[in-house]
């Protein structure tokens, strides 16, 4: 896989205005590979709880590894989140640290980085609306005042259902988590500081917002633009 040094595709946007044990013992949570001195609960978005399962982690982040190097190991990732666990921790916030994790293993091999850009993108996919027209009312119908303009939030709704097929969310894998968090950073809008849009909903609105009523035009530089390697 051949990897750019720069998230090129800003260019674009920019322009635009815990300790480890080997023994388990009935007093230590343990599954498989790891075990832990405490036994950690996960809070999930919903409020739900659960036990913290290093197996149920693990295959999530071997999910994403499609297409990557086969260095590429999410074991060395969990055992490294496993030996510094709390006893308490949000699935938000264990996304946010296997990311990380990731990131900091991509000496190792430079598809750790797009691993933990794929990790945060999955996390993005659970708290986001999918669909392109409802992120854009939402944004458009912010209580406190509209983030992108009526005329754009317009033409969206009168080409819903044809821009909305549009998109092909899988571009969103192909950011490496330092690219993915200059978007967080930068581009990607918030409502309450909490991000509500996706990569490709934030490419697709720019390509309207300078095309306008062209369609045609707008859908073929969002293409364009969505398929730069960051």
């Amino acid at each position: 896989m051949k990897h750019h040094p720069e998230p090129t595709v800003f260019n674009f946007i920019a322009d635009f205005p815990g300790t480890q044990t080997k023994q388990p013992n009935k007093n230590i949570f343990f599954n498989n590979k790891y075990s832990t001195m405490q036994t950690t609960i996960v809070i999930k978005r919903d409020g739900r709880t659960e036990q913290f399962l290093s197996d149920k982690i693990t295959s999530r982040i071997r999910k994403l590894t499609f297409g990557l190097h086969n260095s590429v190991d999410p074991d060395l990732i969990v055992e490294s989140i496993v030996n510094n666990l709390d006893s308490k921790i949000s699935s938000s916030d264990l996304d946010v640290r296997a990311a990380e994790t990731a990131a900091s293993l991509r000496d190792k091999h430079p598809d750790f980085d797009i691993l933990g850009g794929r990790i945060l993108v999955s996390k993005l996919n659970k708290e986001t609306k999918k669909q392109f027209s409802s992120v854009i009312e939402e944004l458009y119908k912010s209580k406190d005042k509209p983030l992108i303009a009526e005329s754009l939030y317009k033409i969206v709704q009168r080409n819903a259902d044809r821009l909305n097929s549009e998109i092909i969310y899988n571009r969103d894998f192909n950011y490496s988590y330092h690219a993915y968090k200059i978007l967080e950073h930068s581009f990607l809008l918030k409502i309450n500081d909490k991000v509500v849009e996706r990569p490709q909903h934030l490419i697709l609105r720019t390509a309207l917002g300078l095309h306008g009523e062209d369609i045609n035009a707008a859908i073929k530089t969002y293409n364009l633009m969505s398929r730069i390697s960051p």
